[in-house]
């Protein structure tokens, strides 16, 4: 069975919850914070975080529309 595609005259819309990290210029370790905010943006930690929260963090870029949760 085949589903109509979800788009409308406007398009598709991909819901998130928008939320920024960052580093406040008077940190003490930046650098070790700049590499654990790359190392969370990585795909691969991106599709576990989705997967431990069952689906709820999904990251809004369509390269990454395709994790298994």
């Amino acid at each position: 069975m085949d589903l109509p595609d979800a788009g409308g005259p406007e398009g598709r819309f991909t819901p998130y919850l928008p939320y920024f990290w960052g580093i406040r210029n008077f940190s003490r370790n930046v650098a070790p914070a700049k590499a654990l905010l790359e190392f969370l943006s990585e795909r691969e930690s991106a599709e576990k975080q989705t997967s431990t929260s069952a689906g709820y963090d999904i990251p809004p870029f369509e390269s990454m529309n395709d994790f298994a949760v």
